[in-house]
């Protein structure tokens, strides 16, 4: 059991990283590239890695690829809207209304909730499918 969730968490590691970026550079290329304010930018970077999020956890981390797409994706959208929402109401208060830099308190935001969520999702995906 302890080399299963050591090796679901080293994919989980490898898919955070994964998210992470995704969600940091997509932040960063609208912003500077196409001109979008820093929070639309962050929150469209938010929407790009919920759904790329659910497919990696379901299908790669957990493999659960035999269990109903419907109630887990429903049951992870519920949990990860709270997560998702959580993140960026800490990056508007420290970034809108604190002014700390854009870049410096969405890597922040992401990393503090995404030692959280391991163990949310595995409940999702292993113990809410028994």
């Amino acid at each position: 059991m302890h080399k299963n969730i050591s090796s679901k968490y080293t994919k989980y590691v490898i898919s955070t990283f994964l998210s992470f970026g995704t969600n940091f550079t997509l932040t960063i290329i609208l912003h500077e590239v196409f001109w979008l304010s820093e929070e639309i930018s962050f929150a469209i970077g938010i929407i790009c890695t919920f759904l790329l999020n659910f497919v990696l956890l379901k299908f790669y981390i957990f493999d659960a690829a035999n269990s109903s797409l419907k109630k887990q994706f429903i049951t992870y959208s519920s949990y990860a809207i709270g997560f998702r929402v959580s993140e960026y109401f800490v990056f508007l208060l420290f970034h809108s209304l604190l002014n700390f830099d854009y870049q410096i308190v969405a890597m922040i935001a992401l990393s503090v909730s995404t030692v959280i969520k391991f163990f949310t999702y595995k409940y999702i995906f292993e113990e809410h499918r028994k």
